[in-house]
């Protein structure tokens, strides 16, 4: 973990968070069968334009959106789903738990704690272009906890990529993994590479802040 400020980031094993992993995966098996019903996500398709848009769209906009931005000729920066339901309440209150106490252990008792936290899903042709994320006021780190099986994988892009300082790290999105970026003594710059081959990137995500 002291890689964690030297380098700006840590990947770890899921099995350092949870202490039970049979619940962990439990969670894991919920989430991926929410991902057929797109009722329940809405769509994060960003793009460069000094314009204010809707950032969240649903299924029915996106081929009309993606018209707009080839008739412009705008660049896209960002594709992905976002759960909007209520299904991954109890999930996102046992990561926040074992979140708090990964906190405590290794950054000290910061006192209350801004859970922003969601799920994503990253289909085909689903990306992040290169960016920072530590220009908030009081952000502390970002937890990003993955959520697919490893056998379903199958070469499906949706890598995280790290730079800082001549640095460049490779994380495979399978929910053996987990990946925290630091903000307090860092602000390292990442991406998320194109899906494909079908693969269903799922992620929980959690931006922590000082109350």
């Amino acid at each position: 973990m002291n890689n964690l400020f030297k380098d700006g980031y840590y990947v770890g094993k899921n099995v350092e968070l949870f202490s039970e992993l049979s619940i962990f995966k439990d969670y894991c098996l919920k989430t991926n069968e929410l991902v057929n019903d797109k009722n329940e996500f809405r769509y994060r398709f960003d793009y460069e334009d000094p314009i204010p848009y809707e950032m969240l769209i649903s299924l029915n906009e996106i081929s009309t959106r993606e018209q707009f931005v080839r008739d412009n000729n705008l660049s896209t920066f960002q594709r992905w789903w976002q759960y909007s339901g209520d299904k991954l309440i109890p999930l996102k209150n046992y990561f926040r738990k074992s979140i708090t106490n990964f906190i405590n252990e290794n950054y000290g008792d910061l006192g209350d704690l801004v859970h922003m936290d969601d799920v994503t899903l990253f289909e085909n042709g689903d990306f992040i272009n290169e960016h920072k994320d530590g220009f908030n006021e009081g952000r502390i780190c970002v937890f990003l906890i993955y959520l697919s099986d490893s056998q379903t994988y199958n070469d499906g892009g949706g890598k995280l990529i790290i730079k800082n300082n001549g640095i460049i790290e490779e994380v495979y999105p399978i929910n053996e993994n987990f990946t925290i970026l630091d903000f307090t003594q860092n602000n390292v710059t990442h991406e998320v590479t194109s899906v494909k081959n079908d693969f269903k990137r799922l992620t929980y995500i959690n931006f922590i802040s000082k109350k």
